[in-house]
């Protein structure tokens, strides 16, 4: 990695993921938010690099692989692939997105690096970051607290955003009747209730979403077994396209999160209403 000596004193260092490309080419949510900041800097005339996946591609934006991870603690392996990068001073602002909040650890040793971390997921570390005051930004006001209650950490709240020429409503002469689930084919997110909801209330429904990445995969085996093809149709992993046609078209998402899940910000929420989808959805953290 390395910084291209300009005359612009902007350079923003964007850390997304090690699982999905940057833009992701099926279902994703922090790839694809992390793709809409990158081009948003990128046109306010900042240069951008992002730190992601092979197969990455921005259109004036510079995509640094990650190093494949091999072990039980992928983004460490991530980090020391990227540390030399990090710790230059070139940098106006490095801006993490991934789980563990790695650029911290470049931080320790480099204070004069600027870092803000956006955190994704509910309680990723036991405390806060090692550093004086550091900038997190949470995803919802139920978040922040959540974050404060848990390791003390004092946050910021910017909610996720979405293109909103990405989705749009389409006449209800085109609404088909079918109950939709869009999310990670896994129990907390609740996609065996839609199943059940579905079969009692007579109605048809599409089950869809990240199924390979997860934590159980005999799980997902049963998941498509409930599924007759019919009645209840599983598609599992879909790209952008496929699912907003599906969530111009639903009756309704549903979102059953279950116990001991709480979801931060569900993005899907967002992109359902800004598709004309009512979504309907159990009191689990925040919208």
């Amino acid at each position: 990695m390395e910084i291209i000596k300009t005359d612009n004193p902007k350079k923003l260092l964007l850390i997304s993921t090690q699982v999905y490309p940057t833009p992701p080419l099926a279902y994703s949510g922090i790839e694809y938010l992390v793709y809409q900041i990158a081009c948003m800097m990128r046109d306010r005339g900042w240069q951008v690099w992002v730190v992601t996946t092979e197969g990455s591609h921005i259109p004036g934006v510079e995509c640094m692989p990650l190093t494949p991870a091999r072990n039980d603690n992928p983004e460490m392996t991530a980090y020391e692939g990227i540390k030399p990068g990090l710790m230059q001073t070139g940098w106006s602002l490095v801006h993490g997105h991934g789980h563990m909040g790695c650029e911290y650890l470049a931080k320790v040793e480099n204070p004069a690096l600027n870092v803000i971390h956006t955190m994704h997921n509910s309680r990723p570390w036991a405390t806060a970051p090692p550093v004086k005051k550091p900038n997190l930004v949470t995803i919802s006001k139920w978040h922040r607290d959540y974050v404060s209650g848990t390791i003390g950490a004092i946050s910021e709240v910017c909610y996720n955003g979405i293109d909103i020429q990405d989705h749009h409503q389409i006449p209800l002469s085109e609404k088909e009747d079918y109950i939709l689930f869009m999310g990670r084919i896994t129990t907390y997110k609740g996609p065996h209730e839609v199943i059940r909801i579905a079969r009692e209330l007579g109605m048809k429904a599409i089950i869809a979403g990240e199924d390979v990445l997860v934590e159980d995969q005999r799980y997902v085996r049963k998941i498509i077994d409930e599924c007759d093809g019919r009645q209840i149709k599983y598609l599992g992993r879909v790209n952008r396209n496929i699912k907003v046609e599906l969530m111009q078209k639903a009756k309704v998402l549903l979102l059953p999160l279950l116990p001991d899940y709480y979801g931060c910000f569900e993005l899907v929420i967002t992109e359902a209403n800004a598709c004309g989808c009512p979504v309907v959805a159990t009191n689990r953290g925040a919208p």
